[in-house]
């Protein structure tokens, strides 16, 4: 399961294990069948609280992957930094 964008709600819900919705639901059966759960946490910069929540979930079997563009080779245009 891919759960894109990510926002802080979702995150925390399903860190929480509060199912109250269908994708919180789902990502929590994903955890607990130890099927893959790839959230796409779409909120910068990160406080302390989403930090540990990305790292709760990630201990569950979660994989955070951050929608960020890679900026440290100085990529001329767009075009360079999606490649």
């Amino acid at each position: 399961m891919i759960a894109a964008p990510c926002s802080t709600r979702m995150l925390a819900a399903i860190d929480a294990g509060i199912c109250d919705d269908l994708i919180t639901r789902a990502a929590d059966v994903c955890l607990k069948e130890r099927r893959l759960l790839v959230l796409t946490f779409r909120e910068a910069p990160f406080s302390e609280i989403h930090l540990r929540n990305m790292l709760s979930v990630t201990s569950a079997g979660a994989i955070v992957a951050l929608p960020v563009v890679g900026v440290c080779t100085r990529p001329s245009s767009v075009e360079q930094a999606v490649e």
